[in-house]
């Protein structure tokens, strides 16, 4: 894990006191070192002395000579503190072992987390100079590291603070301060470089198995997660918030730490490993559970080989490589190196292999273009994504520029008396005629959120139908696709059960078939096998448009194009973008033109209406102010405070009904624990009936909420349906059985052996919950994961209330009582990530962009 937090020129005497002594030296911590060429070249190598570091920290050198420009003022960024953490099993091994071994998992994380600081140099380190700072120059980072084995709980944590002074050495040996802000955009690789290196030298050198888990994570075998939990989540204190008296069980161990954290107290070295392993025998382990594996040498030629292939999974080469690879159109050489070292942390090749490997692939460019440069970076898109937006942009000017022949006089008529009985107005009526109209055979409909898409496209279907089209509907999710077809009355299906059923396969033939003979033994009635296809008489609807990806895109236009149909797309091109490949709907859009909904038909109160306008509008400072007036606004001092006010707040509210208020958040982790939170409060209250059932790490009650995760036909569920738990029995061979109502009110069983792609309901992602509408949100967000179009979703779910929950902006240097006073610093911190765009622009823009010399790429 990697985090980074500005440092400033008045918090020296912070990071001088460490370097002292604090929590670094009375505790038996190592003193600072000096790493980086650029502490080299400035003469300061070895132990980081106070002196020294308070003199770099205020820009001088430790003779007394300016290094940057504004030496000694106080407000000036004295640089970034890179805080690199190993997985948790790692620092248990560590103070489990002999001495020995501990030198050398220290080494192992020294020589990672030199590895990340000698990658941030070669990717990310410039200096400006010239005029206007209009010339970018390479530059060595100066750099004191400081190694460290607690957390402030006294849990152990093995953690490096990497200070990387904002000062940059020149190849001409002169000095400026650094583009800092490039430190930021590869944190990410920075992070995967770390733990590739990591996991490299505790596999070869100290014989450890290592497990790789998802997004680049691992962690050593043989230290059980129980145990990993106890000493990360201060688990008496969890169980004494949640007002349980007895052990928790593995869902809510698995809950991050609730309370304040102490400050460091100095115990002695030997003292904490002592009550580290006596807390270990407690949960009956040792050292001696430490899963070995043997290990050889690999050549070269064998470690290039691996890390060729992790290269191929980060550009996503290998088919059957689902995760940890690019996902974005366009991207720059330290996404790649993320992706690929995040591919490479089963610790058979190091760091510097996949480096290698990277830079072997951009020399040669199989499969990708360069685009040209922005900034300090390069930009590349591969070949195959090009080929699908040249093919999505062909099919589509030729779709614009074709003809399509609209409504019958009659239909139109009574579409528009339909309208008019429905008070429409100007705008939603204007929309209607833009996608019913005769002409071009493309259609945009982008509206805001709330701005009543689904009732256009009701009377826009039925005009079709009684113009004799054929009205057709698809959606990228299943629960989007339910309600295409439930509120908009539009025969819909997925996106991609709409590809399977247009290019039919022998496994579909087959497996058709065989349900065909299964109807038949059971008297019901068989169908013939039918793929799907267009005509000049249909209505392709394609809803939540802005998350359907190029790919998806080019194939139904492609099809509509080819058999003449009209496609209409809808969707909002400020909400989040597709999860996987390009997003091109606001492309689309600009290029073609739209019918633009704007009046905002979902929230009833004007405070909340005006901060989702404001949202909209990007002016994310005035939509926090609104909300903070009516005290809607809740700062908390970190993740895991924010979870337990979210759930307090969502439990304080009895007058909605459970199914009527959705909690939101923007990681699957935080959403896990906001479930078991509010399953707790529901617990506490005694409004789960009925014996724990348990499934996986979830255990599920009678009236439990929960959410499916996976289409399936048979059952007819769709992914992100929503629905309440009537009976959990646990079955034959104890095999689970729930009955589910489904919120659109119809009755569903389901074994757990045969499906078990449910979870608890109460909170979901924004993703999960774009396009849904409750009567009360509650959005929990912070300045890591915030994005305009996050905060616009997550903001915009709700009619008559909505709560954000944040966290601190967190300094090390200050006090918990002062990081606890910090809202309003919190709230504009906050506003601040939520101007960032997670928006993909697509090669084929960033190309046009890129020829037209456009000057705020940049940004």
């Amino acid at each position: 894990m990697l985090s980074i937090a500005p440092m400033t020129a008045g918090q020296s005497r912070y990071y001088t006191d460490l370097g002292r002594e604090d929590y670094y030296t009375r505790g038996g911590e190592p003193p600072g070192r000096w790493t980086g060429d650029g502490a080299a070249s400035l003469g300061l190598e070895g132990t980081v002395s106070p002196a020294d570091l308070q003199a770099v920290f205020a820009g001088f050198h430790p003779g007394g000579r300016k290094l940057v420009q504004n030496a000694g003022r106080e407000t000036r960024q004295a640089g970034l503190d890179l805080t690199f953490s190993a997985p948790k099993s790692v620092s248990i091994a560590w103070a489990a072992e002999t001495s020995e071994r501990r030198t050398a998992i220290d080494s192992c994380h020294r020589r990672a987390v030199d590895a990340a600081v000698l990658h941030a140099q070669q990717a990310a380190a410039w200096t400006r100079r010239g005029r206007g700072g209009g010339r970018l120059e390479r530059a060595d980072l100066v750099v004191a590291a400081f190694d460290h084995h607690t957390s402030r709980a006294q849990d152990v944590q093995l953690h490096t603070h990497a200070l990387v002074l904002n000062i940059g050495v020149r190849a001409d040996g002169t000095t400026g301060s650094l583009k800092t802000d490039d430190l930021f955009r590869v944190k990410m690789a920075l992070g995967a470089t770390y733990r590739a290196e990591l996991a490299h030298g505790l596999r070869q050198e100290l014989g450890y198995k290592i497990v790789p888990r998802t997004k680049g994570l691992f962690e050593i075998a043989g230290v059980p997660e129980t145990l990993r939990d106890s000493q990360s989540t201060r688990h008496m204190e969890i169980r004494d918030a949640l007002g349980h008296d007895t052990a928790l069980d593995p869902a809510g161990a698995a809950m991050a730490a609730l309370h304040t954290r102490s400050t460091k107290g100095h115990i002695d070295r030997e003292a904490l490993l002592k009550k580290w392993n006596a807390e270990f025998g407690r949960e009956g382990w040792d050292r001696t559970h430490l899963v070995g594996e043997k290990t050889r040498d690999r050549t070269e030629r064998e470690r290039a080989r691996l890390a060729d292939r992790a290269v191929s999974r980060a550009l996503g080469e290998d088919r059957a490589w689902r995760n940890d690879r690019l996902t974005q159109p366009v991207f720059r050489a330290h996404d790649i190196t993320r992706f690929a070292a995040q591919a490479a942390t089963d610790g058979r090749v190091s760091a510097a292999d996949v480096l290698q490997a990277v830079e072997r692939r951009l020399q040669h460019l199989p499969g990708l273009d360069r685009l040209g440069r922005i900034g300090a970076f390069d930009i590349y898109a591969t070949r195959d994504t090009i080929s699908q937006e040249r093919s999505l942009i062909a099919h589509a000017d030729e779709m614009h520029n074709g003809y399509h022949r609209g409504l019958t006089a009659k239909a139109k008529r009574a579409m528009l008396r339909s309208a008019r009985d429905a008070n429409l107005g100007s705008e939603a009526t204007g929309a209607l005629e833009h996608i019913t109209g005769d002409g071009s055979g493309l259609r945009i409909l982008n509206g805001r959120a709330g701005t009543g898409k689904t009732t256009i496209l009701r009377t826009a279907s039925s005009a079709w139908r009684k113009s004799g089209y054929r009205v057709i509907g698809a959606a990228v999710s299943g629960r989007a696709a339910r309600g295409l077809e439930t509120s908009a009355g539009i025969d819909s299906a997925t996106i991609e059960m709409r590809r399977r059923q247009m290019t039919p396969t022998w496994q579909g033939r087959v497996k058709h078939s065989l349900n065909q003979l299964r109807r038949e033994a059971f008297g019901k009635r068989t169908y013939r096998y039918e793929p799907l296809k267009f005509d000049r008489r249909t209505v392709l609807v394609v809803d939540e448009a802005g998350m359907a990806s190029t790919s998806d895109l080019a194939f139904l236009v492609g099809k509509a194009r080819r058999a003449g149909a009209r496609v209409v797309l809808t969707g909002d091109d400020r909400q989040l973008p597709a999860i996987d490949g390009g997003s091109p709907f606001g492309f689309l859009t600009k290029r073609y033109g739209s019918a633009e909904l704007t009046i905002n038909r979902r929230q009833k109160p004007m405070w909340l209406r005006e901060a989702v306008f404001h949202f909209a509008s990007g002016n994310t400072r005035a939509a926090l102010t609104v909300l903070q007036k009516q005290r809607r606004t809740h700062v908390e001092r970190d993740s895991a405070a924010a979870v337990q006010r979210m759930a307090l707040e969502w439990s304080r509210d009895v007058a909605t009904p459970v199914q009527e208020k959705l909690m939101m958040a923007g990681t699957r982790e935080q959403v896990d624990q906001l479930n078991i939170a509010a399953q707790l409060k529901r617990r506490a209250k005694d409004e789960l009936r009925g014996h724990p059932l348990r499934h996986g790490t979830t255990q599920f009650f009678e009236n439990d909420r929960v959410c499916f995760r996976k289409n399936d036909y048979r059952l007819d569920v769709r992914n992100g349906d929503f629905g309440t738990i009537e009976r959990a029995t646990s079955g034959l061979l104890g095999r689970g059985q729930l009955r589910v109502r489904l919120d659109t009110g119809r009755r569903v069983s389901l074994n757990l052996a045969t499906y078990g792609h449910i979870e608890l309901g109460y909170a979901v992602t924004a993703h999960r919950a774009q396009g849904a509408t409750v009567t009360k949100a509650f959005a929990l967000t912070g300045p890591e994961t915030a994005s305009a179009e996050l905060a616009y979703v997550q903001l915009s779910r709700a009619t008559l209330d909505t709560h954000l929950v944040t966290t601190a902006v967190q300094r090390p240097w200050q006090s918990p009582l002062q990081q606890g006073n910090s809202h309003d610093q919190s709230l504009s911190a906050l506003a601040q990530a939520m101007r960032r765009s997670s928006r993909k622009t697509l090669a084929t823009e960033t190309q046009l962009q890129l020829d037209q010399h456009t000057p705020d790429l940049e940004r």
